[in-house]
């Protein structure tokens, strides 16, 4: 049981510390625009035209714990650089979501009842 709670800590930091990481380059406009960083209105209106990378946290819970766990890693993203979104697995359609995400994310968390 103990070792599922470590992985889900470790992929919540890699989520989190790829999160800030990115926004941060974003403020400080190292990848924005892709190219030349002359900072001209013209490469920043360009860069807000172009479709933000999509985050998708995909819970699957019996009790709410994923869902809860998923919302605040959505709550902590930063949404001016990335579109994010949590989803229920139930809502899953393979074809069309995952196809269009940059970054997939599952969480899943359930329990067993011990006789």
């Amino acid at each position: 049981m103990w070792v599922f709670v470590v992985a889900i800590a470790i992929t919540a930091y890699c989520i989190y510390a790829y999160l800030t990481n990115r926004s941060k380059q974003a403020r400080d406009g190292e990848f924005v625009g892709g190219g030349g960083g002359s900072g001209s209105a013209d490469a920043n209106s360009n860069a807000d035209e172009k479709k933000k990378p999509r985050i998708s946290f995909y819970f699957g819970s019996q009790t709410g714990t994923a869902e809860g766990f998923a919302s605040e890693l959505a709550e902590n993203g930063d949404e001016d650089a990335f579109e994010i979104r949590t989803i229920d697995m139930e809502d899953l359609v393979p074809d069309e979501d995952l196809a269009e995400d940059a970054v997939s994310v599952f969480i899943v968390a359930t329990y067993v009842r011990a006789a």
